[in-house]
């Protein structure tokens, strides 16, 4: 029993590093990167929901897009931003209500 917990710990203390890295990487370098090259992105933020990990587009006016980023690499997660910003069309686009859209299935 001892040792299932030291793993579950050791697994839990993975999951937390690798939390922070996509958090500082979408958060501290990502974003002002974006924000610089005048894409009229005002913020990108990192999070999850659930198992779900998802990167959030604010543009300037308001409008935000959602991306489903579960499993990306860091740069997997610069790629789907790129797309979601030069045309709403990343791979893991999360559609919001009204839209039906599926962009993976373009592809």
């Amino acid at each position: 029993m001892d040792k299932q917990k030291k793993r579950k710990a050791f697994m839990d203390n993975v999951e937390k590093a690798m939390y922070r890295e996509k958090q500082n990487y979408v958060e501290r370098i990502l974003a002002p990167a974006v924000e610089a090259v005048g894409a009229g992105v005002t913020y990108l933020s990192y999070g999850k929901e659930g198992s779900t990990e998802i990167v959030t587009v604010n543009y300037y006016g308001g409008h935000t897009d959602r991306i489903n980023v579960t499993g990306n690499s860091l740069l997997a997660i610069m790629h789907e931003v790129v797309r979601e910003i030069e045309g709403h069309n990343a791979h893991g686009h999360i559609c919001e209500r009204g839209e039906s859209h599926d962009r993976r299935a373009e592809d």
